[in-house]
């Protein structure tokens, strides 16, 4: 955790937020404060922030301040990936996956770093230099130019970059800006992977090859703008700050990763600052096994569609959450790669969202 970030964002407790948001009759949450961890250093890798209002506190460990409602029982859930070396030797990796099977922790992490490892640094990569343009990792990357080169003026301000996973548009973000870039995340695999990038000048991922087999891939990666980045747990539904801190966000490929999606948005809305900007890209992929089908964006089943009503819903939730849509284009390729022989290639919805100032007061 680097202490410019934790300076300049002042990141407040969620505890207390979540009271506030609940009843605004509470104080507004205060800013955490450095309990333990050097102080004087630029980097904490191991350390304690806490709330001097209700005294919670919230871990740092492996450099990841952990800033959710209950950090215990993230920490409990998520123990083994912290407790994992940074680069574990690949006979020891492999090993694992026979030992563990197909259908654990191991298997399911491995999976998601190869998919977004190959995604976010597979560019990099002089094995996949020879690959077709349809083929190309970088879809993250892209889906933001996209954006960004539509976009009147550079956003002023700090920017965060929400389900930022494996971190690359959040080291795309600050090439864009020259104010701080903050990634937030729950996946805490894909989180060490966005830090080591920052830190070590590779990226060290397993790709997958076929079935388990997984390849190591060592992938030489420069962080240009490295000093103006940070990665924190923190929770896109709830993230720990207070309204207006950012003068620009980025949600890629995140709504439909979330349990109350409608409610996210309005999330987003409360941090980005008047006259700031939101980029988000959807491909309306639902899981009933993370988001209710209550809750999804269309999509739900009943009588038939028609194909824009995915699209109408979520301009119309984003206008309930007090955006106003500045610029949309309905269809981007985003390619993931699953394996060897196996890609799955999403038709996204990106938009450039704006605060709808003629709501301040409506929205909570």
């Amino acid at each position: 955790m680097r202490m410019t970030h934790l300076r300049a964002l002042a990141p407040v407790c969620p505890q207390c937020l979540a009271e506030q948001l609940h009843d605004t009759g509470c104080p507004e949450p205060r800013p955490l404060e450095l309990e333990e961890g050097d102080g004087q250093a630029e980097e904490i890798e191991c350390g304690l922030l806490r709330c001097l209002a209700c005294n919670a506190g919230y871990p740092i460990l492996a450099g990841l301040p952990v800033l959710v409602p209950d950090p215990a029982r993230f920490i409990a859930d998520h123990l083994v990936y912290f407790l994992l070396p940074a680069d574990l030797p690949e006979a020891l990796e492999n090993w694992l996956g026979e030992a563990l099977g197909g259908s654990g922790w191991h298997e399911a992490m491995r999976r998601h770093c190869s998919t977004y490892g190959w995604d976010h640094y597979g560019d990099c990569d002089p094995d996949e230099a020879t690959c077709d343009a349809a083929s190309r990792p970088g879809s993250a990357v892209r889906s933001l130019a996209v954006a960004f080169e539509n976009l009147a003026a550079a956003p002023h301000g700090p920017v965060l970059d929400v389900g930022c996973g494996a971190g690359r548009a959040s080291f795309a973000l600050a090439e864009q800006v020259r104010g701080l870039v903050l990634g937030i995340d729950l996946n805490v695999p894909l989180l060490r992977l966005a830090r080591q990038a920052l830190h070590t000048g590779e990226v060290v991922y397993p790709r997958r090859d076929l079935g388990r087999a997984y390849a190591r891939r060592r992938v030489p990666f420069s962080a240009a703008c490295g000093r103006q980045v940070d990665f924190w747990i923190a929770d896109a539904q709830q993230p720990p700050f207070t309204r207006g801190r950012f003068g620009a966000l980025a949600a890629l490929n995140m709504v439909d990763c979330l349990e109350r999606p409608a409610e996210a948005l309005a999330a987003l809305r409360r941090v980005l600052a008047d006259g700031g900007r939101a980029i988000i890209s959807v491909p309306y992929d639902w899981a009933e096994a993370v988001t209710p089908v209550s809750e999804w964006i269309a999509g739900a089943g009943g009588s038939q569609s028609d194909e824009t009503d995915a699209e109408a819903e979520l301009r119309t939730k984003a206008t309930a959450a007090g955006f106003r849509i500045v610029q949309e284009w309905p269809h981007q390729p985003w390619r993931l790669r699953l394996h060897r022989r196996a890609s799955v290639t999403y038709d996204t919805h990106v938009l450039v969202l704006a605060p709808d100032e003629t709501l301040d007061g409506a929205i909570p």
